[in-house]
């Protein structure tokens, strides 16, 4: 494993893509979230489809060379 640097964010939007690209797993999750200081970030989520919701509190990851959002308690 790689450098892994979390941050606290809101998730401000995201999809959920059920037929995806070769090499991708479906379901591929991808949200936009947003750090307090103002800046956004496009990241994969790490979590479950049903646990998503707009304006919840996330931690993003980059981890490996990736970004990642994922909601506390998980990963």
């Amino acid at each position: 494993m790689g450098n892994r640097i979390k941050r606290a964010a809101k998730l401000l939007t995201y999809t959920v893509l059920h037929t995806v690209p070769e090499g991708f797993d479906a379901p591929l999750i991808i949200g936009m979230v947003g750090f307090p200081e103002g800046e956004m970030q496009l990241c994969n989520g790490k979590c479950e489809e049903q646990d998503l919701e707009m304006e919840k509190k996330v931690v993003v990851i980059f981890e490996d060379g990736k970004y990642y959002f994922e909601f506390n308690g998980q990963g």
